[in-house]
């Protein structure tokens, strides 16, 4: 299962549309689509919107299936980031790339 999965089913938990859904959230319907379908993924900081307007946890959000559960650490981590503010995690996400 993947991340657009668990975004589909909190959604449908939810009865909204994908274009309620969308505009909720501050992105597109076409990008919402292509998420929920697996086509892309979204990026760190589209996951914290989703989980702020609805006001659930990002681990709830990410994927944590039984064949690429989340570490401990990473869990933290996760949850961490859901207190950055979103120019926070665009200078983490350019740090973490500087170390590749």
């Amino acid at each position: 299962m993947h991340i657009g999965n668990s975004i589909k089913r909190l959604r449908t938990k939810l009865k909204m549309s994908q274009n309620e859904f969308a505009k909720a959230c501050g992105i597109s319907m076409s990008y919402l689509s292509e998420i929920e379908r697996g086509l892309k993924n979204p990026t760190i900081d589209i996951v914290l919107k989703i989980a702020t307007a609805f006001n659930v946890k990002v681990s709830e959000i990410i994927d944590e299936s039984p064949t690429t559960p989340l570490t401990p650490e990473l869990k933290q981590i996760v949850e961490t980031l859901t207190d950055f503010k979103p120019e926070q995690i665009n200078l983490l996400n350019n740090f973490l790339k500087s170390l590749k």
